[in-house]
Order: structure tokens, then sequence, then C-alpha cells
């Protein structure tokens, strides 16, 4: 039986420069309508959100930048739709929907574990945080002196990590 791969260069639909957003797709062809997508390779820089052809200095800063701080989870969301997008593109394009759903769940379950991560995050923030630091200020930690900031920071921390991951979990 010869290998019935075949290999397709489509153009993101997205795309606002002709050339410069193309997806290449290994797929099987059933010979009907249907295709089952196998490989998704985009030849072009993920970080080019814009679609605009180039990475601006904006977007590779923030894409950069989001490798260091991202406390309310954003840039993790905004990561997981850019990197569905080339196989929700070429989805699309073959019509494979099957590949379609399984990607745009995935997409929700991020989504959803982004937003509930933010939610309890904040709530930690504002509500449980004074509470904790009013509890580290009556322990042994305040009698650290010069260090006692930075030890009671890294243990509100350490709980806040604890809290948010504990929430997280029972939502899986």
């Amino acid at each position: 039986m010869a290998n019935n791969i075949r290999w397709k260069a489509i153009e993101h639909s997205q795309s606002n420069k002709k050339g410069a957003h193309v997806i290449l797709v290994a797929y099987q062809s059933n010979g009907r309508i249907l295709n089952k997508v196998v490989g998704i390779v985009p030849l072009f820089d993920l970080r080019d959100t814009n679609f605009d052809g180039s990475v601006s200095y904006n977007e590779s800063f923030w894409a950069g930048f989001s490798n260091w701080v991202d406390p309310y989870y954003v840039f993790a969301l905004m990561k997981a739709a850019g990197d569905c997008s080339p196989i929700l593109e070429a989805a699309r394009q073959l019509r494979d929907y099957e590949l379609m759903n399984n990607t745009n769940a995935e997409l929700l379950k991020k989504s959803f574990t982004v937003c509930s991560k933010a939610l309890t995050t904040i709530l930690t923030e504002k509500a449980l945080s004074p509470g904790i630091e009013l509890n580290l200020a009556n322990t042994a930690l305040a009698n650290l002196k010069y260090c006692s900031d930075t030890a009671q920071f890294i243990v509100q921390t350490i709980l806040e990590t604890v809290i948010v991951e504990s929430i997280c979990l029972t939502h899986k």
C-alpha cells in the first residue's frame, strides 16, 4: 500500500499579507469531502499576532515579557489561542471537523483553567492576604528583624500558591 499522506500549503485566513502566513499541512484524504489532518507546520512566527507579516517590537517584547511576569494568566491564554490558531485554520480549510472540535475543546479547557487561576489569585490577594499577613506578623517570622519582610513575603507567596493550586486542581 502506497503512502496516502498528502501535503498542502495553505494561507491563514486572517493574514493581511499574501504568502506571509503559510501553514504546511499533512493530511490523509478519504476520497470524500472530509480529510484527516495528521501534521501541521506553521511557516511563520507565531508571535506575529496581528498577521501583518512581521514581528514588531511590541509583539516581541510582550512575548518575552509574558515568560517573566503573568500574575493573572492573561499571557497564558493569549499563548494558547495563538498556538491553536494554525491548527484551527488547517482543520477548517481541510474540513477535519474532529480536529476542529478537539482543538476548540482544548482551548476551552485552557480558558477555564486560566480564568479559575486568575479568579482565585485575585480572591487570595484581596480576601486572604490581609489575614495571612496579620497571622505572619504574630509569629516568629516577625522576630527575624531586617529580613522579616522577605521571609513573610516568601511564606505568603507559598501559601497563596498552595491555595490557588488546590482550588484549581478540584476543577480539572
